[in-house]
């Protein structure tokens, strides 16, 4: 694989594993202080997307968001101790009840399964949280990146598997579900986080594939 090419495996790993955690857990003051510092040095190229939550992160910092105020907005948003505004769970936007832990929680389960991923919460969260469906993709892309580097000959595969669960399951809800998150979110960072999620998708679509459409 060309170096060029594992340069953009190696800058979506990055991203997804960056959003995933910020999707998963609000970030706490340390975290924002650190993406502060390396925020001209987003790793996924710049697309009106990108552009966009890059725009609103940077509102956040100059007006000075705090880590309660994001905890507080993806709290109500995301239903962390409450009712969810916009439910971050893939079974809500494509089961035909629109509930939790449907038939296809235990497909994202099982998909994991395959590939040796396990969701840190099984059987008191669902499987299928945005934060948790990044967070795969990013460990696909890792092992991809250590197959090549060591000659092992897995990584076709593991990209055959990563493009499989894009097309299966993530792309399946996320346009809905991050297009209603930045609309309904309060708070710069967390609209920036939807944006920068669509973005870094968009991207992955472009290198790895299926292409992300903007109405998937």
């Amino acid at each position: 694989m060309p170096t060029n090419e594992m340069q953009k495996l190696d800058d979506l790993e990055a991203a997804l594993y960056a959003l995933a955690s910020w999707h998963i857990q609000s970030p706490d003051s340390l975290a924002l202080s650190s993406l502060q510092e390396a925020l001209d040095e987003w790793p996924v190229p710049d697309d009106r997307h990108t552009l966009r939550g890059l725009d609103h992160i940077r509102h956040s910092f100059d007006t000075a968001e705090t880590p309660q105020d994001i905890h507080q907005d993806m709290d109500q948003l995301y239903g962390i101790t409450a009712r969810a505004t916009v439910p971050p769970f893939e079974s809500v936007y494509v089961s035909p009840d629109g509930l939790l832990f449907e038939d296809v929680t235990l497909q994202v389960r099982d998909f994991y399964r395959t590939c040796g991923y396990e969701a840190p919460f099984l059987n008191r969260e669902p499987d299928d949280h945005i934060g948790l469906e990044l967070d795969f993709l990013g460990k696909l892309l890792g092992r991809a990146q250590e197959s090549l580097a060591e000659g092992s000959g897995e990584e076709l595969d593991l990209l055959t598997q990563a493009r499989a669960f894009a097309a299966e399951h993530l792309f399946a809800w996320a346009p809905v579900f991050l297009a209603r998150a930045e609309a309904e979110a309060h708070t710069s960072f967390v609209k920036g986080l939807q944006a920068l999620t669509w973005g870094t998708l968009v991207y992955w679509g472009q290198v790895i594939g299926p292409a992300f459409e903007e109405g998937s």
